[in-house]
Order: structure tokens, then C-alpha cells, then sequence
């Protein structure tokens, strides 16, 4: 399955760490560097693998197979915090 940013969470990067806002303006949210890396990679085409398959030559020393792992346990917790949607889904 394809993830995209949902459209009603606001980000901006800051010294290389995304800084995000959740849909309901309550909580702050600050990815590390690799979680901004995903983040920014969100475009609605591409899944964990392709995505890690995509982004995995940025790092040492980690398989795509164990970096999709963690891009899927991270696409897991961003969706459950709704920061993330589907795509093709809206602000709902």
C-alpha cells in the first residue's frame, strides 16, 4: 500500500528534522533525521518497500529488507497518530 502526508498536518524542516503539527493542532511531533528522510518521501506512489528500496543507499550498514521493516512500524505509528493517510485519501 501506497502512504501520502495527510493534507491536514502542517510540517516545516528544521536543521534537518521535520517538525509536525497533528490534524487537530494539539501535538508537536519531531522526526529524526531518517523519520524526515520518510517523510518527505511520502508521495503517494510508493509503499515501505519501494520506498526503502528507493532510500537505503543513503545508509550504511542496513538491508532494504530491515529498513522497509522500520519504514512500515513508522507508516504504522504516524497513521495511528493520523499524520498519514492512504493514498488517494483526503483530509476526511
Amino acid at each position: 500500500m501506497a502512504w501520502q502526508r495527510s493534507p491536514r498536518v502542517v510540517y516545516e524542516v528544521v536543521d534537518g528534522e521535520a517538525v509536525l503539527v497533528d490534524p487537530e493542532g494539539v501535538e508537536l511531533l519531531t522526526l529524526n533525521e531518517v523519520g524526515t528522510l520518510v517523510w518527505e518521501a511520502l508521495d503517494g506512489r510508493r509503499g515501505p518497500d519501494e520506498l526503502a528500496a528507493d532510500l537505503v543507499g543513503r545508509f550504511d550498514g542496513v538491508t532494504a529488507e530491515a529498513f522497509a521493516r522500520d519504514i512500515a512500524a513508522f507508516l504504522d505509528e504516524v497513521e495511528a497518530a493520523g499524520l498519514v493517510v492512504p493514498a488517494g485519501g483526503g483530509a476526511g
